[in-house]
């Protein structure tokens, strides 16, 4: 067998090796929300909650309840992988976990502990993730010394199938978020304004694109769409539901509630209900503010962990 068909042999082997690690990668920090109710919100005001699946190329929200609509029944939401570079924010509202998803997250979070097991499990992790430059050197290095020499073309093509082939890991090594994980930490997180606000939370997982942080009074902004006359929403901080002219909103949240209907302000105490008189239009939008204890996970773009904290 000459050397060219070992190339081919090769190249086909790692080819398909890479291509199924890559069609099964699921980032990381986004896999530890995965089975639990989230509140999900993207940079153009969207939001959605409901309990996330996800998959390697994007993630399910299923709706707490359905959601009547003339064209149809809405089950849930889907968010493709192409489309994550919208993402804001995905938030877990504690004080709403039941006991099993408390001890799942406990179980998530067992990585920050300091047993034998768990650190050989970072070690390994860290070492792929810092050695992948050298492991994609070595693979195109490889790939060439079997082919003999190769065009610049192949060379290209032979660094992409490295790239691709240790992509799966899905983790970039940083030294300093290592050190601070499982620690209380500040983080910048940038607003849409520009400027930078802070919140204190523990450092949890990290990946290329996201960060994790658990236990972080967070503020939340749930735009609701009211897109028909008859509507029911179940959602988080408030429930609503619309016949024709009116709307009657649930607090089901703890904290006084204040927002505003066509122009008109309203508040609203903790587990209240309210009539609202609604605009006269088939669809309008509102948006209620609150801040909650959550864990969330926010895009490397936005959020960057500053200081220590206590």
């Amino acid at each position: 067998m000459d050397t060219f068909l070992y190339a081919i042999l090769v190249i086909f082997a790692i080819t398909f090796i890479s291509a199924y690690l890559k069609s099964t990668a699921k980032d990381g920090a986004l896999k530890k929300f995965s089975k639990f109710s989230v509140i999900v919100q993207t940079n153009d005001g969207k939001t959605v909650w409901g309990k996330m699946k996800l998959f390697s190329n994007g993630m399910e929200i299923t709706y707490p309840k359905e959601v009547l609509v003339p064209q149809a029944t809405r089950k849930g939401y889907y968010i493709y992988k192409t489309e994550y570079d919208k993402l804001v924010c995905v938030m877990r509202i504690l004080k709403n976990m039941s006991y099993d998803d408390l001890r799942l997250r406990e179980k998530r979070n067992i990585f920050y502990k300091n047993g034998f097991f768990v650190r050989i499990r970072r070690w390994v992790r860290n070492f792929f993730a810092a050695s992948s430059d050298a492991i994609k050197e070595t693979l195109t290095l490889v790939m060439g010394k079997v082919g003999g020499s190769m065009s610049a073309k192949g060379q290209t093509n032979a660094t992409r199938i490295g790239n691709d082939l240790i992509g799966f890991v899905g983790n970039s090594y940083e030294p300093i978020y290592e050190k601070l994980a499982g620690k209380k930490v500040l983080v910048d997180y940038l607003q849409k304004d520009g400027s930078i606000k802070k919140y204190k939370g523990i450092l949890g997982k990290y990946t290329k694109e996201y960060i994790e942080i658990l236990n972080i009074d967070f503020p939340m902004e749930i735009k609701y769409e009211i897109k028909t006359r008859t509507s029911n929403i179940t959602g988080y901080p408030v429930s609503v539901i619309r016949k024709d002219k009116k709307m009657t909103l649930v607090n089901e949240s703890e904290q006084n509630l204040e927002f505003s209907v066509d122009g008109k302000a309203y508040s609203l105490t903790s587990k209240m209900t309210i009539d609202v008189k609604c605009p006269d239009s088939d669809s309008f939008e509102f948006t209620i503010g609150t801040f909650e204890n959550v864990d969330v996970i926010l895009p490397r773009t936005l959020a960057i962990v500053r200081h220590l904290s206590d």
